[in-house]
């Protein structure tokens, strides 16, 4: 009976550590996807600044969506990049949106500080849980969604990654 137990103990864990293994295969290991996902989710949020920004003012376009925070590293690390690519592949209707998971009373006054410190050259929105939950939740930051002309979600990208990584996502797209 012990015995019995045992192996049946044993065969679950086997079948738990399998199906998180073709978890992690599907996602490419790093939580990072490629292929259609489903229609992005419509949203409307804030700008920075007080204007307003929907996904219907972008329909059409290319549209990157970067979750992330001004305390993030990574995300600091990685904003100047983008930068650079919507300078580079503004002229071919991408579209980087920026959506800041900063939350406190003093947020606006520190996103509009980043805003300048990093010259950023694409609209900033202010997140809230309905945005993060709109697009199936964000685990970690940053996080990236890139939107195809047709309106569908064709990658995901969770963590740092280099400039050419997204300079060759958006490239497959035009």
């Amino acid at each position: 009976m012990k015995r019995n137990l045992q192996l049946t103990l044993l065969f679950l864990g086997i079948v738990a550590l399998v199906a998180l293994a073709n978890r992690g295969a599907a996602d490419g290991g790093d939580g990072n996807t490629a292929g259609a996902m489903g229609p992005a989710p419509t949203w409307d949020l804030p700008e920075v600044g007080g204007d307003r920004l929907s996904s219907a003012d972008l329909a059409g376009k290319i549209v990157v969506i970067d979750f992330w925070a001004t305390w993030c590293p990574p995300c600091r690390a990685e904003i100047p990049g983008y930068v650079e690519l919507q300078e580079a592949f503004d002229d071919k209707g991408v579209v980087f949106v920026g959506v800041s998971l900063d939350q406190g009373p003093d947020a606006d006054a520190k996103v509009r500080k980043f805003i300048e410190e990093y010259k950023i050259n694409y609209p900033i929105v202010i997140g809230d849980m309905g945005i993060v939950e709109a697009f199936g939740g964000v685990e970690s930051i940053p996080t990236t969604f890139v939107i195809d002309r047709a309106g569908q979600i064709v990658r995901r990208k969770v963590g740092y990654k280099p400039k050419s990584f997204i300079e060759d996502m958006l490239s497959d797209l035009l």
